[in-house]
């Protein structure tokens, strides 16, 4: 769908896209995640990242396998720009916003916990882990 500034539908078009879920967990080398992940890891200010506990984008292991977070013709910051006003061109209110991007960033940090074998379960693998 397409919006004019004031919300009113322009326009249409239906694609088909595979949003794979194990894309999250593990994609390809040289391929990027999905790019909500960028755009709040490098896109949002200060408070955001702090309210989210977000720090560099190198340090989450969902956002370093393809081992290729930048790409030239991508602006994450410029684009998390457009994401929050398409939210609000949509009706979608700070606060809902604001949890939208608290389970994005959720998803991030839960990426980070390692897990090991023990016996027939499986536990966290390093204390540091607890506070995701």
């Amino acid at each position: 769908m397409q919006f004019d500034d004031g919300g009113q539908p322009t326009g249409g078009k239906i694609s088909n896209f595979l949003l794979e879920k194990s894309r999250v967990t593990c994609h390809n080398v040289g391929e990027r995640n999905f790019h909500v992940f960028y755009q709040l890891a490098i896109g949002a200010n200060q408070q955001l990242k702090s309210d989210f506990g977000l720090s560099s984008v190198n340090h989450y292991n969902y956002l370093n396998y393809g081992e290729n977070y930048k790409v030239e013709d991508i602006n994450d910051v410029h684009d998390f720009q457009a994401t929050l006003k398409g939210l609000g061109v949509m009706g979608i209110n700070d606060s809902e916003v604001h949890d939208i991007f608290q389970l994005v960033a959720g998803v991030l940090h839960i990426g980070n916990i390692e897990f090991s074998e023990n016996g027939n379960y499986s536990q966290i693998a390093d204390d540091r882990c607890e506070h995701y």
